[in-house]
């Protein structure tokens, strides 16, 4: 996987996973379908979502209209439902946020906010779990759960598994790298072909985690007719 730079594949995937996490969980956050209830010859037939309900009932193929949260339904328990599928569905955003910026910024990407988005990710997949148990729980007799709860029940499960996939990077990613700084310098000089440019490349470089730097200056020779420019290293000594 090229895109994202040098990020990890597994932090690549997981990132995948978060989009497809948020976009499922808001299609059934915000549908009506979290519980149904049939009946033979349709003189029941409804579906109640979080916020609304679609009644066909009456009779077989009866028109089907949106209507408003019914009153006989509601207990703390949907009230329960309503904040925790929030909550969930707003960690989710962050973490799709914070994991977006963790794969895609070199500068981002440390072993704190790794560790962050795995605990994040299990937080919002607590929130998630949460709220399905309490809307199973205040479910009527003869009604059961629907399609719009099983859109969140997957998205759960696809949060999870982002969370475990960035658990390598944690432990083996290696963010010392990122302490490298590699400034790149030109400068140009007359020669015989015109300007040419003489290339400086300065590197700053810490040693087993102490605070010892060496620098290396590298002026590349000319390869034109003009005479030989020397080749200078100069290695600091360690302190």
């Amino acid at each position: 996987m090229t895109f994202c730079g040098d990020a990890s594949s597994w932090a690549k995937v997981s990132f995948l996973l978060v989009i497809t996490a948020l976009g499922l969980h808001t299609t059934g956050f915000a549908t009506n379908a979290w519980m149904t209830r049939t009946t033979v010859r349709d003189k029941y037939n409804f579906m109640i979502g979080l916020w609304k309900m679609t009644n066909c009932s009456g009779y077989y193929q009866a028109p089907c209209e949106d209507t408003s949260f019914p009153g006989s339904y509601y207990s703390n328990l949907v009230i329960m439902t309503r904040a925790f599928a929030s909550s969930a569905l707003i960690i989710v955003f962050v973490t799709c946020a914070m994991t977006g910026f963790y794969v895609g910024s070199e500068r981002a990407r440390t072993r704190g906010l790794a560790i962050t988005i795995i605990v994040v990710d299990f937080v919002g997949a607590a929130f998630a779990v949460a709220g399905i148990v309490a809307w199973i729980i205040s479910l009527p007799a003869w009604h059961y759960p629907n399609w719009s709860m099983g859109l969140v029940v997957l998205a759960l499960v696809l949060v999870i598994i982002a969370g475990v996939l960035l658990i390598p990077d944690v432990r083996e990613y290696d963010y010392r790298d990122r302490l490298l700084v590699k400034p790149f310098v030109k400068t140009q000089r007359i020669t015989s072909k015109g300007l040419q440019p003489i290339v400086a490349n300065t590197k700053f470089q810490m040693n087993d985690g102490r605070d010892k730097f060496s620098k290396l200056y590298h002026y590349d020779r000319d390869m034109g007719n003009t005479p030989d420019v020397p080749r200078i290293s100069d290695n600091l000594p360690h302190k």
